[in-house]
């Protein structure tokens, strides 16, 4: 498949908060957009103040890598002040999920894939892994600021729950119509043994929805509010242009030299460049 070409006038920012689907989704926008960067997450606890890419760092980021078009992770927020060194429109966008799978999909992550052996009420009276995404989006906890930062700082809000959809969406209030993110599937969780949240007792269960309250609501705020927005607002008939994008994808396949380059290639900007820029920062502190 042809490389499809976006708008360079734009810079593309993608918040990506753990366990929205992610994973997929950055090997999509690093193989269809030459010059993304997916940034290596410095902090384990990616959600604490400063911990996050500074403008000063981006600055350099974009000295050492000039062709820069976008960049995405745990560590880039809408409140940085990245306006300040890119001298384009930024475009921000990210993906919600349910916060109580995200929250087991989270816990389960990091027992799993990262081998910290996590005792799941000790997980729980974590207070940092609560609120979770109103905490990525609104730099604490507070319900309101994150509500205001949606509606005031992204040009898309996807939906977990409805991956495909929000690609099509995206494309045209993200990409202007112009990058249809046709992807792999490469969370590779799918057979691993996990804690389900039905599975667990009542006092358990009540637990996980006091620590993620916040994110319920804003959840469900943008599930009722904001998704069906950009609903109506789409140009074109989005029930036939999912069926053409399911179709097209379902036989999608990235090139293999390609792909094994980029990713070849990341770990010339991760170990050098990034490495770099974070270094020079964090030592003028």
């Amino acid at each position: 498949m042809l490389i499809q070409k976006i708008n360079d006038t734009n810079f593309y920012c993608f918040i990506h908060i753990e366990k929205c689907a992610g994973t997929t989704f950055s090997h999509s926008l690093k193989y269809n957009i030459p010059g993304y960067l997916s940034l290596k997450p410095w902090y384990y606890w990616s959600n604490e103040p400063g911990n996050f890419l500074s403008a000063k760092e981006l600055k350099y980021l974009l000295i050492l890598f000039p062709f820069l078009k976008g960049i995405g992770g745990h560590t880039t927020r809408t409140f940085a002040g990245y306006e300040s060194v890119v001298n384009k429109e930024i475009k921000y966008f990210t993906f919600v999920r349910n916060p109580i799978a995200r929250y087991m999909s989270h816990y389960n992550h990091q027992v799993n894939k990262m081998g910290i052996d996590w005792k799941l009420d000790e997980f729980i009276k974590e207070e940092r892994f609560n609120n979770y995404m109103t905490r990525r989006i609104a730099g604490e906890a507070n319900l309101a600021k994150a509500i205001e930062r949606i509606e005031e700082d992204f040009s898309f809000v996807g939906l977990f729950e409805k991956y495909d959809e929000s690609i099509v969406l995206m494309n045209q209030f993200v990409f202007n119509g112009k990058l249809l993110l046709y992807y792999e599937r490469k969370n590779d969780s799918l057979y691993e043994k996990k804690l389900n949240y039905n599975d667990l007792d009542n006092h358990v269960k009540e637990n996980i929805m006091k620590n993620n309250l916040l994110d319920l609501e804003l959840y469900k705020y943008i599930k009722n509010k904001i998704y069906p927005k950009f609903i109506s607002r789409y140009s074109g008939n989005l029930k036939n242009d999912l069926e053409q994008f399911l179709f097209k994808n379902s036989t999608y396949r990235y090139r293999k030299v390609r792909y094994y380059l980029i990713n070849s290639t990341r770990l010339i900007t991760e170990n050098l460049i990034e490495q770099f820029a974070h270094k020079v920062v964090d030592s003028s502190k």
